[in-house]
């Protein structure tokens, strides 16, 4: 893990959605030339294990389609982790 100097927390705690409480999780589109990584899928999961799982797993199975983990990072602004993922062709 790497700290960005440029990168400044928002609001620092969890932060909940009014009438839901868990962890968010979200796949985005990588690809080494784009500045902006469209997101895939969004997930919202009751407990931190069910993320930890998504976060170790190298193939994911997102709308009838695998996708190969690149990289992860926590987005502390949003209060959420994060996949980087690209198609897999294997």
């Amino acid at each position: 893990v790497q700290h960005n100097p440029e990168e400044q927390v928002v609001e620092k705690g969890i932060i909940f959605e009014p009438k839901w409480q868990g962890v968010k999780l979200e796949f985005r589109h990588f690809h080494p030339n784009w500045t902006q990584y469209p997101i895939v899928q969004e997930q919202k999961h009751s407990s931190a294990q069910d993320v930890l799982l998504s976060l170790l797993a190298e193939l994911h199975l997102i709308q009838g389609r695998f996708w190969q983990k690149q990289s992860t990072e926590v987005d502390e602004n949003q209060k959420k982790y994060v996949i980087y993922v690209t198609p897999y062709e294997g």
